[in-house]
């Protein structure tokens, strides 16, 4: 089974189920996409994964050399 949210899958026995009055229903992994899904309203551009696995990588910054001072 897949949360609503975000696509994970859940584990056995775990996660959340929301039932909805026309007898839709949501299953969520935690309590966040619960929230931000239900409270919050939020909804994920693209069906992206709501992890920091999705997050682009951030390029390699380099240090500016500091020129040595002269005592």
């Amino acid at each position: 089974m897949k949360c609503s949210y975000c696509g994970n899958e859940l584990p056995r026995n775990g996660g959340m189920m929301y039932v909805f009055r026309t007898g839709k229903i949501n299953y969520y992994c935690s309590g966040r996409c619960y929230k931000y899904d239900i409270v919050m309203h939020r909804k994920l551009k693209k069906k992206a994964k709501a992890t920091i696995a999705a997050r682009p990588a951030k390029p390699d910054a380099q240090k500016p050399e500091t020129p040595k001072q002269k005592t």
